[in-house]
């Protein structure tokens, strides 16, 4: 059995990851365009009008000629093996084969879990959007709104067709420790979750007088939540916030006394969100939760033990 789910998981890998670095490439290419246009426009050299037109001629998902080697590059030529005989510096070999490896792991984590299912093949897909918004996320700051509306839109889908049973699905058995799915479901899912993180954003930069938060990471989390629910996505938002301290305290350190940076540092909080909702799918939260039950509950009574 584990053999076949390693080999499921190679496969799935050899196509889903160079799809994946497709995309991460165009997705790159374009924040790296806003990034730009950004620049000139505080400069006040050009307008915010001008802005859109550039933006509105760019679109991820046709082919544009690679700017190393002048060549439209298609799905199959963002494999390791093919780059490895067709070489080109915006197609880095050893990067293609890394993503390979790691996404291919992650998806035998969740066959070992959740086996060859419906659940897996969802998860397979979620996998490869947050992939991609990862990569670009880290290097540009951007998360691809393209990306997250797919994801609303599928989530809200998804769990319609559920609610009218068009998928062979039983109450319990979509998400880990979940015993409910449906329209209703999905629509909380995003307004709650995004909605609580709307209001913290706000409110946070109200008091340091500045943007603390995208829209992107707010839209990334109306996303998890049209997928998740919301109990699962603030679950996960939560988690987030602890994975991000520990991180993000760590590049707070590294600008300040290795860079000399004085002023405020940027961080990408997608990453953190996405791998606290792997956290979340994996596990599941009914799991995560009586775990944490247990842990506070021992601190509890050790605590009245001592006094």
């Amino acid at each position: 059995m584990e053999s076949n789910h390693l080999l499921i998981s190679v496969l799935c890998s050899l196509f889903l990851a160079p799809l994946a670095q497709m995309y991460i490439d165009r997705f790159s290419r374009m924040a790296l365009l806003e990034n730009q246009l950004e620049v000139f426009l505080n400069d006040q050299r050009i307008s915010l009008a001008y802005c859109y037109r550039i933006v509105d001629r760019f679109r991820s998902y046709i082919e544009s000629p690679c700017s190393a080697c002048g060549r439209s590059h298609s799905i199959f030529h963002y494999s390791s093996f093919y780059t490895f005989f067709n070489s080109c510096q915006r197609r880095p070999k050893a990067n293609l084969f890394i993503v390979e490896i790691l996404f291919a792991a992650v998806l035998y984590l969740f066959l070992q879990r959740y086996d060859f299912s419906f659940i897996f093949c969802i998860y397979s897909f979620l996998i490869l959007f947050f992939l991609i918004i990862t990569i670009v996320d880290f290097r540009y700051y951007i998360i691809p709104d393209e990306l997250n509306y797919l994801g609303v839109f599928l989530g809200l889908v998804m769990h319609s067709l559920f609610q009218l049973e068009f998928f062979p699905v039983s109450t319990g058995s979509f998400y880990a420790g979940t015993e409910s799915f449906g329209l209703l479901f999905s629509i909380q899912g995003i307004l709650f979750s995004s909605g609580i993180l709307l209001c913290i954003a706000y409110l946070t930069s109200l008091y340091l007088d500045r943007d603390s938060m995208g829209l992107g990471d707010i839209k990334l989390i109306a996303f998890i939540g049209a997928f998740l629910g919301y109990k699962a996505t603030l679950m996960a938002l939560a988690l987030s916030s602890i994975l991000g301290s520990f991180f993000g305290l760590f590049v707070l350190l590294k600008s300040k006394f290795i860079e000399r940076n004085q002023g405020y540092t940027l961080i990408a909080y997608g990453p953190y969100i996405i791998l606290a909702t792997l956290i979340i799918m994996y596990f599941g939260e009914d799991y995560l939760f009586s775990m944490y039950e247990s842990v506070t509950m021992q601190y509890v009574q050790e605590y009245l033990t001592l006094n």
